[in-house]
C-alpha cells in the first residue's frame, strides 16, 4: 500500500473540509488540466497524473478530492521536495554528501542538484565568527554577593501538580539551586526559604538580588 503525502493543508477553524492551494502544484513543477468536469495535476517532467479533482455539482467552482482517488494514486507521494528543502532537513550538508545520501533506501530519487547551488543564510551564519564578549567588571568578590533569580513556567504541570521553578544562581560560584511551586505567587516564601538556608548553612547574607523579566 503506497501513502499520498499532500503538503501543505491549510486549516480554518470550523471548516468542515481541508483547502488544497492549486499554487502550491503549480510551485512543486506540477501542471494543471481540466474543465468544468474534472481538473487533473501532472508531473511537468515526467506528464504522469498525480491527483484528479472534481465539482461536487455542476457549474460548481469548488473542486472536491475523492477519497478513491488518493487511494488509488500511482505514485509513492504527490509531494516533492527540492534541493534547498533536503539541504535544510538534513542539517546542510554539502552537495557531495547529499548525493551520497541518494544510495540509502527509500531515499529519493528525483532529487535534482543545481550546478552553482549559492550560499545559503544557514550556512552562511554558521560558519561566522563572533565577537568575544567584552570583560566583565561586575563579578562578585565572595559567595551571595550577586544572585540571578528567574521564574519560568511548565507547558504542563508535572505529576505532582507543579507548574512553575523559580531558580536562584549564585554569580560568585555558579552553584544553583530550585524550587518548584504550584502557584506563582509562592515566589516569595521561595525565596524566604532560599534566604533561611544561605543564612543557615553557608553563613552568610544575600548582598544584590536579581530578578528576572517573570518575577519582576
Amino acid at each position: 500500500m503506497k501513502t499520498t503525502r499532500i503538503y501543505p493543508v491549510m486549516y480554518i477553524p470550523g471548516l468542515s473540509a481541508k483547502l488544497l492551494s492549486m499554487g502550491c502544484f503549480l510551485q512543486n513543477r506540477q501542471e494543471v488540466h481540466g474543465n468544468l468536469k474534472q481538473i487533473t495535476f501532472h508531473d511537468a517532467i515526467t506528464h504522469k497524473p498525480l491527483l484528479s479533482t472534481y465539482p461536487r455539482s455542476p457549474w460548481n467552482t469548488i473542486f472536491w478530492v475523492l477519497p478513491q482517488e488518493i487511494k488509488q494514486a500511482s505514485i509513492a507521494t504527490i509531494y516533492k521536495v527540492d534541493y534547498k528543502t533536503w539541504h535544510k532537513r538534513l542539517g546542510h550538508p554539502s552537495k557531495n554528501v547529499l548525493k551520497r545520501a541518494k544510495e540509502l533506501k527509500d531515499f529519493t530519487n528525483n532529487l535534482v542538484f543545481p550546478e552553482h547551488s549559492p550560499l545559503c543564510r544557514g550556512c552562511a551564519e554558521g560558519k561566522m565568527h563572533s565577537k568575544s564578549f567584552p570583560e566583565s567588571d561586575s563579578w562578585a568578590t565572595k559567595p551571595f554577593q550577586l544572585v540571578h533569580s528567574d521564574l519560568k513556567e511548565f507547558p504542563i504541570k508535572s505529576y505532582l501538580k507543579y507548574k512553575y521553578i523559580i531558580t536562584f544562581l549564585d554569580d560568585y560560584s555558579s552553584h544553583a539551586w530550585i524550587a518548584l511551586l504550584r502557584k506563582k505567587s509562592q515566589s516569595l516564601t521561595a525565596f524566604k526559604h532560599f534566604d533561611a538556608m544561605v543564612r543557615n548553612q553557608f553563613k552568610a547574607v544575600i548582598g544584590t538580588l536579581i530578578l528576572g523579566e517573570n518575577i519582576n
